[in-house]
């Protein structure tokens, strides 16, 4: 859920700007977007590597590798097919006219073809970091 704020944040604002967004309606955008990406946060994981597992990419050793291709093609499906979806419901929500949501969403998908994969090592490397802290924190209790 970090990851995809922090993503969000980033990422996404500058592009919603630049397709003619209003200012505010990027800001609400965002702002209704935090809490959902805290909410689908866990969702979505389970999803990303449930798409890993079908492409044979949980655990890639080498960046350099077949394996590493396959990762990067399941983090862009992953990422692509649940969050355009996602995106489309904020922006009916915040009000943005049709015209304008569907540029935006047409243009959310090259742009998340090109984002996937390093979204990918963002989340993975948020995960790896709650999990070093959850041991952490079990190994201080005990």
């Amino acid at each position: 859920a970090l990851s995809l704020a922090f993503w969000s944040a980033s990422v996404e604002a500058p592009r919603e700007l630049l397709i003619g967004m209003t200012p505010e309606q990027t800001f609400y955008t965002r702002l209704y977007g935090i809490p959902i990406d805290m909410t689908i946060g866990r969702p979505y994981g389970l999803y990303q590597d449930f798409i890993r597992r079908k492409y044979g990419a949980e655990k890639v050793e080498r960046f350099l590798s077949a394996k590493m291709a396959r990762r990067i093609v399941a983090d862009t499906i992953s990422f692509t097919t649940f969050m355009m979806p996602v995106y489309g419901a904020v922006l009916y929500f915040v009000g943005v006219d049709l015209k304008t949501s569907l540029v935006a969403m047409a243009s959310a998908v090259p742009y998340s073809l090109w984002q996937g994969a390093p979204y990918g090592v963002v989340n993975g490397l948020t995960r790896k970091g709650i999990n070093n802290l959850n041991k952490t924190f079990k190994n201080k209790a005990n």
